[in-house]
C-alpha cells in the first residue's frame, strides 16, 4: 500500500517537473520569437529611407551659380543662348537630386489601363522671393516586351495645388496645372505636351528621339507668380511661354471661370512656395498598341 502511494506520488511530482520544463520552453521559444520579431522591425524602421516633403535651399553664391550655368551649357553646348536665357535672372539652381528622390530615378508606363489620376512623387519647393530654375535631365527608351493597348501618357515634371506630399501618390484631377511635361507616343512618333491651352501636342524628334538626352528647365519668378519652360536638346531648344503657377484647370481642360478657391487656386495665396509633381504615370483605354515608355531622370 505504501510502495503504492509513494509511486503514485513520485509520478505526479515527474509529471509537474516535465510541464513546467515544458511551458519553460514554450516561453523562451516565445521570447525568442518576439524578440526576432522586434530586432526585424527594429531594423526595418532603420533602413527605411526618410521622405522630406519640403524642399528648402539655400541662394547659390555667384561663384556657384556661375558653375552650374557652365554645367548645364556643357550638355548642349549648341544651346547656350536658350541655356542663357532661360536662366537669366535666376539667383537658385535646383537639380533633381536635390528634390529628394535619389541621384536619378527610373518611371514606366504600365502596361494595363489606370484608373484615376496618375500616380506621382509629390514635393513642396521653397522659393521665397528668389528667381529659382528647376533644371532636370531626361533619357527616354522603351521596355522590352510586346506593346500594350491603350494610349500611355509619362508626365516628367509638373505643379500641383494638392496637399499630398511623398511617393507614389494619387491626386485628384482638379490639382493639376497648366504646365505639366508629359511624352507620349502616337501614330508610331515620340510626342511631347505641356497641357497649355493654346499650346498642341507637338512632336519631339525635332529636340531629341529616343535614348538622347534632353534637359527640362523651369525657372520661377515668385514677385510675377509665373514661370517659364525650356526644352533643351541635341537638336533644338526652345522657350514655351510662362503662366501663373496659381491658378490650374479642371478635368475639362479649361480654367474654371466661376471658381477662385481651393483647388483651383492655391489654398493660400503664397507664392514664395509651388508644389511639384515628378514621374507621374498613367494608361488609358483607347484601341492602340503602342510601346511601353520608360524615362530614366536624373
Amino acid at each position: 500500500m505504501f510502495e503504492c502511494i509513494f509511486t503514485h506520488r513520485l509520478m505526479f511530482t515527474i509529471a509537474i517537473v516535465l510541464a513546467a520544463a515544458m511551458a519553460g520552453c514554450g516561453q523562451k521559444a516565445e521570447e525568442t520569437a518576439t524578440v526576432a520579431d522586434t530586432t526585424v522591425d527594429t531594423s526595418a524602421e532603420v533602413m527605411a529611407e526618410p521622405f522630406e516633403a519640403v524642399v528648402d535651399l539655400p541662394v547659390d553664391s555667384p561663384a556657384e551659380l556661375t558653375r552650374k550655368k557652365q554645367e548645364i551649357i556643357s550638355w548642349t553646348p549648341q544651346q547656350a543662348d536658350r541655356i542663357n536665357f532661360a536662366l537669366e535672372g535666376v539667383t537658385r539652381i535646383v537639380r533633381f537630386a536635390d528634390l529628394g528622390f535619389g541621384d536619378e530615378a527610373e518611371f514606366a508606363l504600365p502596361r494595363q489601363g489606370s484608373a484615376g489620376w496618375p500616380v506621382m512623387n509629390s514635393v513642396r519647393l521653397n522659393l521665397g522671393r528668389e528667381r529659382t530654375a528647376l533644371v532636370v535631365r531626361f533619357h527616354i527608351d522603351t521596355l522590352p516586351g510586346p506593346r500594350a493597348r491603350g494610349e500611355g501618357m509619362l508626365g516628367l515634371v509638373g505643379i500641383h495645388c494638392d496637399t499630398l506630399f511623398g511617393r507614389d501618390v494619387e491626386l485628384p484631377r482638379t490639382a493639376a496645372s497648366t504646365g505639366r511635361f508629359e511624352v507620349l507616343f502616337l501614330a508610331e512618333q515620340l510626342f511631347a505636351r505641356l497641357s497649355y491651352i493654346g499650346v498642341p501636342t507637338f512632336a519631339l524628334g525635332r529636340y531629341g528621339t529616343i535614348r538622347d538626352t534632353m534637359t527640362l528647365i523651369f525657372s520661377f519668378n515668385p514677385s510675377r507668380v509665373n514661370y517659364l519652360i525650356s526644352l533643351i536638346g541635341p537638336g533644338a531648344g526652345r522657350p514655351f511661354p510662362g503662366h501663373r503657377y496659381d491658378r490650374f484647370r479642371t478635368e475639362r481642360g479649361e480654367y474654371h471661370r466661376e471658381l477662385n478657391e481651393f483647388p483651383y487656386v492655391y489654398e493660400t495665396a503664397d507664392s514664395s512656395y509651388v508644389n511639384l509633381f515628378v514621374g507621374s504615370r498613367w494608361r488609358g483605354r483607347k484601341s492602340q498598341l503602342e510601346p511601353v515608355l520608360r524615362v530614366k531622370m536624373f
